[in-house]
């Protein structure tokens, strides 16, 4: 079991992430912790910041799973724009 305590020093703020606008909060959790090709990270967007579009199967993973807590926006996904709002 991995514990993570939260703390404001571990917040990196990146700039224009994968060609995105703004700033984007990114926190790693469990990083080198595990073999396993798996990585966890909280990102906090601003409004009108925006990620920009990537291809995983570039880098290697194959997945990515999104959890909103708050908020509304738009993703792009196989060429679709879809609407998310948090839950």
């Amino acid at each position: 079991m991995y514990w993570r305590k939260r703390d404001s020093r571990d917040v990196v703020a990146v700039q224009a992430i994968h060609d995105g606008t703004g700033s984007i909060n990114t926190r790693l959790f469990f990083k080198r912790a595990s073999w396993l090709p798996v990585s966890v990270a909280a990102l906090e967007l601003d409004p009108e910041v925006s990620e920009g579009s990537h291809i995983h199967a570039a880098d290697g993973a194959l997945e990515e799973l999104s959890c909103f807590l708050e908020g509304v926006g738009t993703m792009w996904l196989d060429g679709e724009d879809l609407a998310f709002a948090a839950g």
